[in-house]
Parts: structure tokens; C-alpha cells; sequence
């Protein structure tokens, strides 16, 4: 298991989750030497990565070469994309999309054309939202189980036959703004639990979600006592 991550990252979260998968590769991500982002998620992965599936990313140009190299080494499928992430919103937001099972929720106005086209050519599901900062905004518990704060998005995946769990937005950390994304503070493992960037009881409505995941019959691995912390997520590819 490779899991790509914000080089920023305090190490009190990745020691702990380390700890509970002690096989897994963990991948700091910086950005390149050259982008425009903003500073608050400058070398967060998922402004700079799409992931097409398990085991398949489309990166921006400009992506350093050595985290290529190394995923290249571990067997995975990468895919250049034509548009480098830049500015602000929406320029940052190309690469955001999020794949559920089939689905691909994203905004057509923002979407790298690269994603688009490899959606097509795999068959997956287009969805249309007017959230551009669609990974951080969805937090996936199950190909047919979500959480997240974005109400277009809820209300597009019930219309596609999703379980949605809505809660109100804030309550996670992310340096230099006002808050993060819950989205932003995990990853789904492949085939496995989840893996979220702090402890839940830090966020008010956490019975809520734990109810949810445990109707969806999911894990949650936690980092306990810390808070949630939205490092542009957590990108885990199997190996």
C-alpha cells in the first residue's frame, strides 16, 4: 500500500497510523519547484493528482520526478495531464475530482480535460456539482456510502443512488485559512478502512458519522487526540 502525502504534515499523524499499518510506504509530496498555489494547500496531493483507481493517477506537469520514479517502481499506472494547477480557485481546482465506485463527481468547468477523457474511455459515470474542490469536500466510507458538508453534492449522489451523510462544514484544521475540508483529512483504503487524519470526537457532530460508517458496516482508523487536520487528503494506491 502507497499512501502520497502533504510533506507538511506534522509526523505525530503519520507515526500513528504507521503504527497500525506497518507495511504500507508513505510518500511525502512537494510541490513543484515552480507552481502558482496558494501556500495553505500548496502540496496538498489532491491538488495535483487525480486518482482513476486503485492503482492509477493522473498527475499535473511539473509533478517532481522522483515521486514518479517511485510510484513508477511500485507498480503504479501514471497518467501526464495537460493543465498545471495555478492561481486560485478554480485554477486549483483541476485535478479535484472525486471517483465513487463508477461515479466521477466533478465540475465540468474546472475538470483537467485528461480526466474527462479517461473517464469516458473507462465507462465511468459523469457527475455534474457546482463544488470545484470536489475530493476535499467528500470523504468516502464505500463505493456506495459518502460524508460530506457539500449540500449540492448530497443532494447529486442521492439522485444517483448514494448514501450520503450531510454535516455542517468546519471543525478541521488547515494552516492559513479559516478551516479545511473534512474530505481533505482522510483516505479510503482500497478494499479497507478508512483513515482519517485526527479523532473524531474533535468534530461535534462525530456520533452522527460513527453511526453512518457503522451502518455502511465500515472502519474508521483514527488518529486519537489530535485534530482533524486537512492535508488535501490522504492519496492510497495499492502496491
Amino acid at each position: 500500500m502507497l499512501i502520497i502525502h502533504d510533506s507538511r504534515l506534522p509526523h505525530e499523524y503519520t507515526d500513528t497510523l504507521k503504527m497500525s499499518f506497518p507495511y504500507s510506504t508513505w510518500l511525502p509530496f512537494d510541490a513543484p519547484a515552480e507552481s502558482e498555489v496558494y501556500s495553505s494547500i500548496l502540496a496538498h496531493p489532491d491538488i495535483y493528482f487525480f486518482q482513476a483507481d486503485n492503482n492509477t493517477l493522473i498527475y499535473a506537469p511539473g509533478v517532481p520526478g522522483i515521486l514518479l520514479r517511485k510510484l513508477r517502481r511500485n507498480g503504479v499506472d501514471l497518467i501526464e495531464g495537460e493543465v498545471s494547477p495555478g492561481g486560485t480557485y478554480p485554477g486549483t481546482a483541476g485535478y479535484n475530482a472525486v471517483r465513487v465506485g463508477d461515479l466521477v463527481f466533478h465540475n465540468p468547468r474546472c475538470t483537467e480535460p485528461v480526466i474527462l477523457k479517461q473517464a469516458r474511455e473507462s465507462g465511468l459515470r459523469m457527475v455534474h456539482v457546482e463544488q470545484g474542490y470536489t475530493r476535499c469536500s467528500v470523504l468516502i466510507v464505500s463505493e456506495g456510502a459518502i460524508v460530506t458538508t457539500d449540500r449540492g453534492i448530497a443532494g447529486a449522489a442521492e439522485k444517483v443512488g448514494l448514501d450520503v451523510l450531510i454535516v455542517e462544514p468546519g471543525h478541521v484544521f488547515l494552516p492559513g485559512e479559516e478551516y479545511g475540508f473534512l474530505g481533505g483529512s482522510g483516505g479510503k483504503i482500497p478494499g479497507g478502512p478508512v483513515m482519517l487524519l485526527g479523532d473524531l470526537s474533535c468534530h461535534p457532530e462525530a456520533s452522527r458519522i460513527k453511526k453512518f460508517f457503522n451502518r455502511q458496516d465500515a472502519e474508521l482508523i483514527e488518529v486519537k487526540g489530535r485534530r482533524l487536520y486537512d492535508a488535501g487528503s490522504l492519496m492510497i494506491l495499492q502496491s
